[in-house]
């Protein structure tokens, strides 16, 4: 199940988490990547580098996230959108599975 937009947490943390692991990835200060670049064109992070970054991102929202949702994420806020949704669905997955424990 896909969650929907209205159920978005506070993105700023995943956001800060985001721009550092690329920041760190590129060898550029999180100062220097915005939401509107383009991973590729802007960021030069091509299919291998994506492979990559997908691992890293994931481990930030604590969920795996299916490989066809990756195919729209062409900005880096198109990613902070991406992994905001699924955190708030793996926080409401967490807290449904702790709550039946």
């Amino acid at each position: 199940m896909i969650p929907s937009e209205d159920s978005y947490p506070d993105d700023a943390s995943i956001a800060k988490q985001v721009v550092a692991a690329l920041a760190d990835r590129l060898g550029r200060t999180p100062e220097s990547i915005r939401p509107e670049d383009d991973l590729l064109r802007d960021l030069g992070i091509d299919s291998m580098s994506m492979a990559e970054l997908t691992v890293s991102v994931e481990q930030v929202v604590g969920t795996e996230i299916p490989g066809d949702e990756w195919l729209d994420t062409q900005t880096v806020g198109d990613l902070i959108r991406l992994l905001t949704r699924y955190a708030a669905h793996s926080d409401k997955t967490n807290s449904a599975r702790s709550f039946r424990s």
